[in-house]
């Protein structure tokens, strides 16, 4: 199995004394193509360009998208469809990497994609993943992708609402999470761990910079009493606020 870099394609095609081992050369202009195959079917998604699609999926194809859902090839050409009006946008591949084993080309990067949602620019980065067979041409039998998270943007709460959530969590009588406020900024440290600066995304919701997809809410009980809610992929673990 052999696996090619975009610098080690690029010289490869470019100095003719690497071209003694005959499978690194094929290697290096198979990774070109594939490098153009890719690019264009990025750039038909805009346009929901379903032909373009319809040349390179393989009968077999499926993709797997960022929010889990399976899809095979009549249905994700069925879903392909142009970007609204008052939408625009574009994806630019970043540092692709590729792994050949027999007619088996595998390529994986990062998807740049920038949009502009009604006057509104949008940045988001997604690890994809390309499976490729070469028969008479490449067919694309598997794409599989997820978005890379990122952390919003922190905004700026009344310091009497910050120290409200002062105090010290039980999740047991022995795990206990403590929340400290401390010139302007809100921290949290759990028993035994280091102290991590508290950033509000919303009047209740904090996150940490370590973290990009965990959360901590605030909430006020129905007995006047705080809790805290660790938030993780949609489900939370309670701790109780000490009286």
């Amino acid at each position: 199995m052999k696996s090619v870099s975009p610098l080690i394609c690029a010289l490869l095609l470019s100095a003719p004394c690497c071209f003694a081992q005959a499978t690194a050369a094929d290697s290096a202009v198979n990774a070109a193509e594939l490098l153009r195959i890719e690019q264009k079917l990025l750039d038909g998604i805009a346009t929901g360009d379903t032909l373009l699609w319809n040349q390179y999926l393989s009968p077999g194809f499926m993709i797997v998208t960022e929010d889990g859902s399976r899809n095979d090839r009549a249905t994700y050409l069925h879903d392909l469809k142009p970007l609204p009006a008052g939408v625009s946008g574009h994806i630019n591949i970043v540092n692709p990497h590729f792994t050949f084993a027999g007619d088996v080309a595998v390529i994986n990067y990062v998807a740049d994609e920038y949009e502009n949602y009604f006057g509104n620019a949008l940045h988001t980065g997604y690890a994809y993943m390309s499976v490729y067979q070469k028969k008479k041409d490449w067919q694309l039998l598997n794409i599989q992708l997820f978005e890379i998270p990122q952390l919003p943007v922190s905004i700026t709460l009344p310091e009497e609402l910050l120290e409200q959530y002062a105090g010290t969590y039980n999740l047991t009588p022995d795990i206990i999470y403590t929340v400290t406020f401390e010139d302007g900024q809100l921290y949290g440290q759990r028993k035994g761990r280091n102290k991590e600066a508290l950033f509000p995304e919303t009047a209740s919701i904090f996150f940490r910079k370590s973290d990009t997809r965990g959360r901590k809410l605030f909430l006020r009980k129905p007995d006047g009493n705080w809790e805290m809610r660790e938030r993780r992929n949609g489900q939370d673990v309670v701790w109780t606020k000490q009286p």
